[in-house]
């Protein structure tokens, strides 16, 4: 199979804000190719495409001089993909399943539009590798396993078009280079496997969960420093209001890691009513808390024969994950590796000794820190109207602890 789109702004109106519309298009083509191998034992799939597309953001900006900037940047964004499959049955109750992706995109004149000038721009590109492996099949006559594990690697680069301190004024305009530099590269995987089991009235699931990456990055931004103007007025004076610069080393390397494990029954106690309860445990590294049981249960009642009415409800206390960019921040401004300096009321246009220069910001990871947690209970019913009519109607209420918090530890 073969497929192709294409769109462009030959309908699209111009916009108020600028004198000429703007530059809009989009290619997609893509390519597919399916079939089997051994009959009835192994199948495959090949899928893939490019993309090629811009749009115009416009910009609206006043110049010190007066000058009003209207008009539009080309943004160009190159895209590739790439899917390979393969399916394979292990034997007339297993099945085996592989496959490969790859995605990459090239983008080009970010960051510019609205007060931002031109000179603001940057490029970056990603690039994205999965593989993931999949295997499921029955065990005896009363279980069911199925088993995954995916490993994935991304890289991300950066790259301003100029390099120059930036020179914002608010409302008016903001220039000088984009100042990003650098990126990340990660590697990370998966792991679970779930098995089913079913005796009586009971369909029992248990499982595990085990996902964990290596990271190292050298992104760094705002490295030639940022002078803040608060009015067009100011900056005629040379009045800067902040002057904000980081320095320091940028290259890192950490990992995360985070496990857990649940069990859940799924009880059919009549014909009428289902009751089903479970709970899960995790863990994660970095964080001191150990202790992070979440249970949850929930009931289904048709009290009517012919099951047009049904009532159901439950509750659930749910722990989320600390994402690796929170970590990362506090490993950055430690005060050693990276600083970031501001100086309120700077002289300009060099920063000098003189203002206020408050103390480099500094992030800790707290020694007590817990994961965060949700309940999250519902209550509804379902009631068949006629052949063709269900009215449902459901409650949900939603609420947090220890939910996470940035603060503020000098004094007062």
């Amino acid at each position: 199979n073969v497929s192709f789109a294409f769109q462009d702004d030959a309908l699209a109106a111009r916009n108020a804000f600028t004198p000429t519309k703007a530059d809009d298009q989009s290619r997609q083509l893509g390519v597919g190719l399916s079939g089997t191998i051994v009959p009835n034992k192994t199948s495959f799939s090949i899928n893939g495409g490019r993309g090629s597309q811009y749009t115009s953001p416009n910009v609206l900006a006043v110049l010190p001089d007066g000058t009003i900037v209207t008009d539009t940047i080309r943004q160009p964004r190159d895209s590739f993909n790439l899917n390979v499959r393969l399916d394979h049955a292990i034997n007339a109750a297993h099945a085996a399943r592989l496959s490969f992706d790859r995605s990459s995109t090239d983008s080009r004149n970010l960051g510019v539009g609205g007060y931002d000038l031109f000179d603001r721009a940057y490029e970056n590109q990603l690039s994205n590798t999965q593989l993931r492996l999949s295997e499921n099949g029955p065990l005896g006559r009363k279980m069911f396993t199925e088993s995954r594990l995916q490993i994935r690697w991304n890289t991300s680069r950066s790259q301003a078009v100029i390099e120059a301190p930036i020179i914002r004024v608010n409302d008016a305009f903001t220039s000088g280079g984009a100042q990003q530099q650098g990126g990340q590269d990660s590697f990370s995987f998966e792991a679970a496997t779930d098995l089913d089991y079913v005796r009586g009235a009971h369909s029992w699931r248990t499982g595990a969960f085990i996902e964990g990456g290596r990271f190292r990055s050298d992104d760094i931004t705002n490295y030639l420093g940022t002078y803040t103007f608060a009015s067009l007025a100011d900056y005629e004076r040379g009045r800067a209001a902040n002057y904000s610069r980081r320095t320091g080393d940028p290259t890192l390397q950490y990992s995360t890691f985070q496990a857990a494990v649940y069990l859940q029954d799924d009880y059919r106690v009549a014909r009428s009513l289902l009751v089903s309860g479970g709970v899960r445990y995790g863990v994660q590294n970095h964080v001191s808390d150990g202790w992070n049981l979440s249970p949850r249960v929930t009931a289904a009642w048709s009290p009517q024969r012919n099951g047009a009415l049904t009532i159901r409800g439950g509750y659930g206390y749910f722990y989320d994950w600390i994402a690796g960019d929170l970590y990362k921040q506090t490993l950055l401004f430690d005060g050693l590796r990276q600083r970031e300096l501001n100086i309120s009321s700077p002289s300009f246009p060099n920063p000098g000794t003189d203002g206020t220069t408050p103390p480099t910001n500094r992030y800790l990871w707290s020694e007590d820190l817990v994961l965060p947690t949700a309940h999250r209970a519902n209550v509804g019913i379902d009631q068949t109207l006629t052949k063709n009519t269900r009215l449902t109607v459901t409650y949900s209420r939603g609420w947090g602890r220890n939910l996470l918090r940035g603060r503020n530890l000098n004094a007062p």
